[in-house]
This record gives C-alpha cells, structure tokens and sequence, in this order.
C-alpha cells in the first residue's frame, strides 16, 4: 500500500493534524491511532515514526531518504514494534523495552521510538508496565499505539496519549479496483472489510488460510439451506478442526460477524453490506429467529480470544448460538 497516498486521499485531517504538530514543534510523546478493523493501523503508526527521523520530511516522511529505507527493511536500531496481531504482547516485551530505551540512541536523529500495535492485545500485566512507561516519558522517547477497539483501551491508557482518528473510508472504490485485478466480485466486497487497498486483498487471498477461511464460510451457509446438522458438521470440519492460530479465529468470527448482521438486517428491511452474497444469504433470513442476541455472543467470542480461552471452543460456541435461533430442520 502506498500510505503516503492513502493518506493524503482517505485521511487528509489526520496527516494534516500530524504534519502541524511535527512542523510546529508540538508533538506528544505518545499517540493513540484508532480506526475500524482493515484500517492500515500498523502501516500509519510506521510512516508517522518515519517521519521523525526521514531527513526530507515533505512534510511527512518521503519513503525515499536512507533513514526511512532502512526502517523499511527492519535495520534502524532505535524502532522498536510490538505486534499485537502476531500474538498477546506480554509482559516482558515491555520491561525489555524500558531496559533497551535507557540507552542513548544509536541513530545520528537522536529518537527512540516504540509502536504497539493494537495495545488491546497486551496483557494485564503489560498494561501495567506500559503505563509506567508513559507517565514518565524521556525527552526523546515516542509512542505510536494503535487500537481496533477503543471501547477495550484503558481510560488511563487514552488519557496519556494525543488521539489520531482513521475515519471509515468509501468502500465502493477499494472493491472496484479490486475487480480490476482480477478479485471476484464476493472476494472484493468481503476483504473490502479487512483491506483497503486492493493490493492487500490479493495478497490476502495468495495465502491458502485467508482463501480456505472465506471458502468454508461461504460453504456453511449455503448448507444452512439444507439444514442445520449438516450445517455444523462441515463448520467443525472446515474451520474448528482445521485452523489453530488466533489470527484465524479472529478473521473467522469476523466473517461470521459480517454474515449475521447482514441477515439481521435482511430481517429487519434494512440493506445488506454484502451484496454480491444476496442470493445465499436472503433465502435464510426468514429461517431464524432473534440475530440479535447470537450476533452479540458472535462479537463476544471474538473479543476473548485474547484471554487464552481455547479458540476451537469458542468458535463452537459462536456456530452453537447462531443455530440456536435456526427455525427449521430438514434433517
């Protein structure tokens, strides 16, 4: 993704914000960046880092000096980042930073900075280390964090950091230069939910997980056509059994998310997001019974697979749910 452009066409109020405070003088020594899921969180929080150290900011990072090449390829010392969508960033990762940054920066710019992306994901234990290490910033220390879910930021995390909104962007050319590329039309309007930029949807679906994920979905309710026993024996099949990382089960939950609501709103006469599913999903409206309570443990589930809860069980539990409400049997 070219974040530089993205920027200046989707959030030009954000790197305007940014760009006056760095021109002015008046940074914060930490940010909160937060946007809706498929936003370029991590992507942002690296160009804004860039930027402090690019030697031609223009007048954010030019993505072309020997600094911001060398964050690029991993190799500039006084970066750090925690990746949340990896894996629970725990405590140690933290107490390692603060060792690391009492050092004097190697880098001739004279910066340290750390990214913590999607700070919902640390630990307790880590929340904790991290506030420390905010209330009493060094001179030269800064913080890009970035969050999915504000609702589950602590308030003393907000509190202490200069807030960035990425506000939710029009979908409709994002799925078109998708088609452009060759995405199928279902493929380009689902990623267009997690990805938004069509170069990240193809290489999405390169990966055979991401592919095999919408695939099995898509699958599970089509048979829900068919009944609700064949229904949940293919969704243990294809997705419980088969995928064992949180980044799968979050991306699972996610899709369930997605094609529940839009029945819910095909209930209720509202339109559905996902047009390009009509034909699979409006013949199962009428079949079920109250959305609204299985969505809500649907969006449960999704936000406890942080919380060391075995993920095969609580994908089980979010299908449970959801068929609970299924009106009719054919088996």
């Amino acid at each position: 993704m070219d974040i530089a452009r993205y920027l200046n066409d989707h959030q030009p109020m954000l790197a305007r914000q940014f760009a006056n405070a760095f021109r002015s003088g008046h940074l914060s020594h930490s940010y909160l960046i937060s946007g809706e899921a498929g936003s370029p969180l991590l992507e942002i929080a690296m160009y804004l880092a860039k930027t402090l150290v690019c030697a031609e900011p223009r007048p954010l990072a030019d993505n072309k000096c020997w600094n911001c090449l060398r964050i690029d390829d991993g190799n500039y010392a006084d970066i750090q980042v925690f990746d949340g969508q990896r894996g629970t960033i725990k405590k140690e990762a933290i107490q390692a930073l603060e060792s690391n940054f009492e050092r004097t920066p190697v880098e001739p710019a004279g910066k340290l900075i750390y990214i913590v992306h999607l700070v919902e994901n640390v630990t307790p234990e880590a929340v904790n280390a991290l506030l420390k290490f905010l209330e009493e910033p060094h001179q030269e220390v800064y913080a890009f964090l970035t969050t999915e879910n504000e609702v589950r930021v602590l308030p003393t995390i907000i509190s202490r950091t200069q807030k960035l909104r990425v506000l939710p962007i029009n979908r409709q050319p994002v799925i078109e230069a998708a088609l452009s590329r060759g995405i199928s039309e279902q493929d380009a309007e689902l990623l267009s939910f997690f990805h938004h930029d069509a170069a990240a949807m193809e290489a999405a679906l390169s990966e055979n997980a991401y592919h095999d994920v919408i695939v099995a979905c898509n699958d599970f309710f089509k048979l829900l056509a068919h009944g609700r026993r064949q229904a949940h024996l293919a969704f243990h099949l294809t997705l419980v059994e088969r995928f064992a990382q949180k980044e799968q089960w979050r991306f699972i939950l996610d899709v369930f998310a997605l094609f529940v609501a839009d029945l819910l709103a095909l209930q209720n006469g509202g339109v559905p997001k996902l047009a390009s599913y009509d034909k699979i999903l409006r013949p199962l409206a009428s079949r079920f019974r109250h959305l609204e309570g299985a969505l809500l443990e649907i969006l449960l589930c999704r936000s406890q697979i942080d919380l060391n809860v075995n993920g095969a069980l609580l994908l089980d539990h979010a299908c449970q749910q959801l068929l609970r409400e299924y009106r009719h049997d054919d088996d």
